[in-house]
């Protein structure tokens, strides 16, 4: 994904942008938000953001707390202050109860 490629997805009107960690884009996400936003004005709470945290949760210590650092990480390169929805991208597990949640 490119500057132009954002820009252009904006500027065309689509206002949703939906990012997750392992697309590995987000740092140039982030630079093609903050020129769109300085050169149209619009507000932040007009486009909606929905972010992914890795969703494979077998065999990691930890992961529950890893998802607000992993969030917090994915908003400074995004540039942005929230998400409007943030979700476990593809969660996988094997065998019961291997899940770190009820």
């Amino acid at each position: 994904m490119t500057i132009a490629a954002v820009t252009m997805a904006l500027d065309a009107g689509l206002l949703h942008i939906d990012e997750a960690e392992m697309y590995k884009n987000e740092a140039v996400t982030g630079k093609a938000l903050k020129a769109w936003f300085a050169k149209t004005g619009t507000p932040r709470p007009d486009v909606f953001f929905t972010g992914k945290v890795l969703g494979s949760i077998d065999g990691l210590d930890g992961w529950c707390q890893s998802i607000e650092a992993s969030c917090r990480n994915s908003l400074e390169k995004l540039g942005i202050d929230y998400f409007d929805l943030y979700l476990i991208h593809a969660p996988f597990h094997h065998g019961r109860g291997s899940l770190p949640f009820k």
